[in-house]
Parts: C-alpha cells; sequence; structure tokens
C-alpha cells in the first residue's frame, strides 16, 4: 500500500508539474516547425534528396536546448529561449532565402558567394533577386516569433525535479550522437549536421581556405628551373569577363548578332568552341584559373601563375573593375598579390564601366619597357546587367523575338539587358585588339569569362548550379603579326586544339605559354596552345561533380527557359 501510494504521489506530482508547464510544449513546437520549414524549402529547391533525414540530424539539437532549458528553468530558461529562438528563426529565414536565390544550402559555400561581394554589389545583386517570397517568409517568421516570445515571457518554467528529469532525458540524443562522432574522431560531423552550428563552421572552413590562398600567394612554393623561351618583348593582355555566357555571344552561334566586332574580325581570332568552367562563381573559379589547383581535388595549392611570371621577369599588371572589401582583399584579388601594379577602378570612379578598366590598359600598354601581361578584371554581365553598359548601348531594349518573346515581360526584359551587357563587352574587347594590333612588338589578347550565366532562369547562381549556361564560356585569343611571326609553331599548334574540350582549371599553363615562359616538368598536355595537347577527356563540374557533354545543337540557337541551347531552326 505504502509503494502504491508513492507511486500516485510521483505521478500525481508529475501531471502537477507538466500541467504547470504545458504551455513550454510551444517552443518546442516553434523549433520543429522551423526545422519542417527548413526541410521542405530544400526539399522543394532540390538541395537535399530526403526530407526526414536531415529533420532527424538537426532534431537532437532542437531536443537539447529544449531539455537543458527545463533542467534550469526560471529566468534563464526565459533568456536561454528567447535568444535561441530568435537565432534559429532569422537562420531559418536565411535558409530560406538562399535556398529562393542561390539554390544553395547555408554552409561554406555561402561564404565563397559572399567573400567577392562589397556593399555596393550586394545592393544590385538584392534588387534583382530580392522577392516577395523573401519578405513573405520573414514577415510570418516574425509574426510568429513575437507570439511566442510574448507567451514565454509571461508564463516562466517551473522549477521541480520532474521537469529537471524530463529535460535531461531529452538532452541524451545530442549527449549520445557528442560521444559517438568524438569516439569515431570525427569532431566536423557534430556540427555539420545542424544549421545552427553548421554555419559558424562553414565560416571556420571558408577562413581556412583563404588563409591557405595567402599563404600561396605569399610564400608559394615555385617550381624550378623558370625561364623565359624568347627573349622579345611580349606584351599581353588577359581580359576576365564577368558572367559571360556564349550561349549569348553571336560569334558562337546565338540568334542575336551580339557581337559584331568579333564576328568581323573573326578570321584573325583562335575561337575556341568547347570551353567550360569548373564552377559557377568567380572566386572558385578564379582560384583554379590562376593557381596550381585542379578540379575536381582543388590542390595543390602551391603557387600563382602570377608568381612565376614575376620569377621570370615578366612584369604582372591587374586592373580590376570589379569591387574588393573596402581596403582590404578578399580571396580574388589576393591571387593577384605577385603584381607589380594592382588598381581598382571603381575606388576611382564611382560606379565605373568597363570602359574605365580599358582607358587605364591602354595608358600601361603604351608604357610597357619590358615583357608584360596585363589583366583587366571586367564587370561584364554581373547581376544587375542595367548596371554594365552606357545608354548607348542599349542596343536590344524593347526587342521581341525568338530569343526571349516566349518568356514572362520581366525576363524578356532582362534578358534584353544581358545582352545589352555582351554587345558592350564586344565593343570594348575590339578596341582592346585594335590597341594591341598597333604594337610595334609581339603581343596578344585573350578573352574569357571566369563563368557563364542564365538569364532565363530567375535566381542567383551557386556552387551546386547545375544549369550548362551557368558553365560554357568564350574563349578567344588574338596575336597581332609581330606576334605570328615571331611564334609560327605556336599558333599553328593552338589553331588545331580550337575544337578539343577545355577546362578553365589549367587556365594558369596557357598564360605561361603564351607568355612564352616554362619551368621544369612542364605539364604540356594540359597547355591548351601545345601539340601535346590532346583535349580533357571527362570534365566535371559545379560542387555537385556533374560529368559535362557537350549536346550538339545547330546554329543559329537560342536559349529556352531551363536554360538548355535549342535550335531555332
Amino acid at each position: 500500500m505504502f509503494q502504491n501510494g508513492k507511486i500516485q504521489n510521483i505521478l500525481s506530482d508529475t501531471g502537477k508539474a507538466w500541467k504547470e508547464n504545458c504551455f513550454q510544449l510551444v517552443p518546442l513546437l516553434f523549433a520543429v516547425i522551423l526545422l519542417i520549414a527548413e526541410m521542405f524549402t530544400y526539399k522543394v529547391f532540390k538541395i537535399n534528396k530526403s526530407f526526414f533525414n536531415p529533420l532527424q540530424q538537426s532534431l537532437p539539437l532542437v531536443l537539447f536546448v529544449y531539455g537543458l532549458g527545463w533542467i534550469i528553468a526560471g529566468k534563464t530558461a526565459k533568456i536561454l529561449f528567447t535568444i535561441t529562438l530568435s537565432a534559429a528563426t532569422f537562420l531559418t529565414w536565411l535558409a530560406v532565402f538562399t535556398a529562393i536565390v542561390f539554390k544553395l544550402p547555408l554552409d561554406s559555400d555561402i561564404f565563397a558567394v559572399l567573400s567577392a561581394s562589397s556593399s555596393e554589389e550586394s545592393k544590385e545583386f538584392f534588387a534583382v533577386f530580392a522577392n516577395w517570397k523573401v519578405f513573405l517568409s520573414a514577415a510570418l517568421s516574425c509574426g510568429i516569433l513575437g507570439t511566442l516570445l510574448y507567451f514565454l515571457w509571461k508564463n516562466p518554467c517551473r522549477r521541480n525535479k520532474f521537469v529537471a528529469v524530463t529535460g535531461a532525458v531529452l538532452m541524451l540524443p545530442f549527449v549520445i550522437n557528442c560521444l559517438r562522432f568524438t569516439i569515431k574522431k570525427e569532431y566536423i560531423e557534430i556540427c555539420e549536421r545542424n544549421l545552427e552550428t553548421k554555419l559558424p563552421v562553414g565560416y571556420l572552413v571558408f577562413k581556412k581556405n583563404l588563409d591557405e590562398l595567402v599563404t600561396m600567394a605569399v610564400q608559394p612554393k615555385l617550381p624550378p628551373d623558370i625561364r623565359r623561351l624568347s627573349n622579345k618583348k611580349i606584351i599581353g593582355v588577359l581580359v576576365l569577363g564577368e558572367s559571360a555566357t556564349r550561349n549569348h555571344w553571336g560569334l558562337y552561334g546565338y540568334l542575336r548578332n551580339t557581337t559584331p566586332e568579333m564576328s568581323r574580325i573573326k578570321n584573325d581570332l583562335l575561337v575556341f568552341e568547347d570551353v567550360i568552367s569548373p564552377w559557377a562563381v568567380t572566386t572558385e573559379t578564379c582560384k583554379m584559373m590562376f593557381s596550381t589547383a585542379d578540379f575536381p581535388s582543388i590542390q595543390p595549392l602551391d603557387f600563382t601563375v602570377f608568381s612565376v611570371l614575376k620569377k621570370a621577369g615578366v612584369d604582372v599588371i591587374c586592373i580590376s573593375n570589379q569591387y574588393r572589401w573596402g581596403k582590404h582583399d578578399g580571396p580574388v584579388n589576393i591571387l593577384y598579390s605577385p603584381a607589380a601594379v594592382r588598381e581598382f577602378t571603381q575606388e576611382q570612379v564611382r560606379r565605373a564601366k568597363d570602359s574605365v578598366a580599358v582607358e587605364r590598359m591602354c595608358e600601361y600598354l603604351s608604357q610597357a619597357e619590358r615583357p608584360t601581361l596585363i589583366v583587366v578584371q571586367l564587370m561584364g554581365s554581373h547581376a544587375s546587367f542595367k548596371e554594365r553598359y552606357p545608354d548607348k548601348f542599349r542596343i536590344f531594349d524593347g526587342v521581341q523575338d525568338q530569343s526571349n518573346r516566349d518568356f514572362p515581360a520581366k525576363t524578356a526584359r532582362q534578358i534584353n539587358e544581358y545582352d545589352n551587357s555582351i554587345f558592350y563587352t564586344d565593343h570594348l574587347l575590339g578596341k582592346i585588339i585594335s590597341e594591341v594590333r598597333k604594337l610595334s612588338n609581339p603581343g596578344f589578347v585573350m578573352y574569357l569569362s571566369d563563368h557563364g550565366e542564365t538569364p532565363e532562369v530567375r535566381g542567383g547562381r551557386s556552387t551546386r548550379s547545375v544549369i550548362r549556361s551557368c558553365y560554357e564560356v568564350p574563349l578567344l585569343f588574338y596575336g597581332n603579326a609581330h606576334y605570328k611571326q615571331a611564334f609560327p609553331e605556336f599558333m599553328k599548334e593552338a589553331a588545331a586544339n580550337v575544337k578539343k574540350p577545355y577546362m578553365t582549371d589549367h587556365l594558369d599553363y596557357a598564360i605561361l605559354s603564351m607568355l612564352q615562359v616554362a619551368y621544369k616538368d612542364f605539364p604540356r598536355e594540359k597547355d591548351l596552345f601545345s601539340a601535346a595537347f590532346t583535349g580533357r577527356k571527362t570534365r566535371l563540374f559545379s560542387a555537385q561533380r556533374k560529368v559535362y557533354c557537350e549536346k550538339e545543337v545547330r546554329k543559329p540557337f537560342v536559349t529556352n527557359k531551363k536554360g538548355e541551347l535549342v535550335s531555332v531552326q
């Protein structure tokens, strides 16, 4: 009887404790709703293949925080719930936003995307991609959170042993997870399974990658026997475009004549027909192009092409019309560290068009006294497209044809603006080539874009993008008369490679080859301009490591709503 009476008292006290604290189910319910919202969004935008598995992974941390609140109880518990739920709400809203805009989860990739953005670039980005879905999700989250916090503050958790025991039980799943991964020495897994802990870990991963770049730029592991193969004063211009897909270049078969200058002189150019970028974001692409890193291993980070050129006695001048982090260098600009001169025209002329960078290039071109490479990094066709060209280059404004007539009005206008930006880039390329043609010594121009773009598909690019237009880029080479005369064998071997499959993670070897620089065990098989180059047999692209296979489409072509090439005949 005594035991039965004791059990009854325990059950009675437990029931009373639960009744006094039943409102505490509200924060747990809210936390679960946040989880479901995140996972549902990820499922809709095909960021994860399973719905319940990520939910199951994240739930232990939610239960842990909830159980901790029950153990400490009182006013401290109110503060804990207020802080953690506010942070979770913000992060969930951010996860929804990045899923809608970038098709990307919150992890280290986000820092890679944002790392190349200044405040000005961010403003332009949000003007293009922020939409009603983003604001609606934010409004709903804030409304629900405000209501929840009101009830939490009004009803503090009652402290008693039954609530504490329940809290301890709720904490067990996360504690077991921590022990399991600690024993297996998979510490990163503890944080990678939850949105709230994944972001700081993502930042640490990004910071580690950034430190590796700095080390490579400052203390490069240079190869032996770096030498120039010619004593001629070669002046080269490397024009790095931005967000220009070859699928919107008339030179490559696009329905519209967006590249009249390049089409006019196409017989003087080497037009490489099958070139892709490994990434669809500038930071990762430039790291591949200018360093020894190969895709998909992203290793080794031994040295940059600019360090080799400096050692070989070639002056490097970098003129960028892109932004940097105020007075600090972002990942891309760190790669330019070995350059003798680095200029950022956006800091000299507010909202400068690319013509400002080209004008500076022309000045350096006329002053070069030694072998020189001038790198001109354009804003090109970066969103917002309409900001990239002067008013007189609004060539396609109001035009409706097979390139855009099947699209909604807003998208059709966006396609026109994008094509205007390509038209403007073509104009600038014509001017650059004209200046190099006048040189009295060997000179060349190479143009390629860091990655492509899909103006037909609303939404931002990300490291996980799989639309081919985001990776299919133009690559052109022009050598003036003196260059062709000085290096006829080089030109012959290069011309034989224009149809071979290529990926820009090997661009560093092509840059050295153009400037007639080599070193011991130089990998000729990776050099686009070498007779030893046979073409990339297997090309993987994007963080998803997709296999790229060129699709034959008859010219002229346009791009459909999925970003795929379709013939217009």
